[in-house]
């Protein structure tokens, strides 16, 4: 954390690096009902666990299906917004 004898900005830098390590954007090659995103979508759980018992995890963007893959944040229906910290 920035304090004390930090440079001018430093908490700023801190905070911006923070919100973009947080904000992950993907443009997927297909619908998620594919039978080209059937791998991706057989490991959501798989991965989703192992993010959220990474050190340091505090929350990530879900649904009650637990994932983000439903939120359509654009209007690209192929691209997948997800947030977490």
């Amino acid at each position: 954390m920035a304090g004390g004898w930090a440079k001018d900005g430093a908490v700023q830098e801190q905070v911006d690096a923070s919100v973009e390590d947080a904000v992950n954007l993907a443009q997927a090659v297909d619908d998620m009902e594919s039978e080209t995103m059937a791998g991706f979508v057989a490991r959501l759980d798989e991965i989703n666990a192992l993010a959220d018992a990474a050190p340091g995890f505090v929350w990530r963007l879900q649904t009650a299906g637990g994932d983000a893959t439903s939120i359509q944040a654009f209007d690209d229906p192929k691209l997948l917004f997800n947030m977490s910290l």
